[in-house]
């Protein structure tokens, strides 16, 4: 009877704890969406700006790919990242969001050339 019950009380336990990562599961899944949808917001109005520097560039004569430029936002990211483990993959992120951009602001300009 006692092994019945702390099989019992044992169950609970575990159920309660299931629960409570449910229910931390569901509240950082929320968070992460919050956050997602933030960075959707501020890469969307980085593009606009990066496609109105391309028209800046264009004007001028300037050629859209600046390596110093980004060199220089890479080590900037780098000082600034407090969680230095994911250097790797922070970095990964931005040079696919610069690559984007300079696709983006390519684009822009063959539409304005009637390319």
């Amino acid at each position: 009877m006692v092994d019945k019950k702390a099989e019992t009380l044992e169950i609970k336990v575990e159920t309660l704890e299931t629960t409570e990562m449910v229910s931390e599961l569901g509240h950082l899944r929320t968070e992460i969406d919050k956050i997602d949808k933030a960075l959707l917001s501020l890469l969307s109005e980085r593009f606009k700006h990066a496609v109105k520097i391309a028209e800046i560039k264009s004007k001028q004569g300037l050629e859209l790919y600046d390596p110093e430029r980004e060199a220089f936002i890479l080590r900037q990211l780098a000082l600034q990242l407090d969680d230095h483990e994911s250097l790797t993959e922070v970095v990964s992120v931005f040079e696919a969001m610069l690559l984007f951009s300079k696709k983006a602001q390519a684009k822009h300009l063959e539409g304005l050339n009637g390319k």
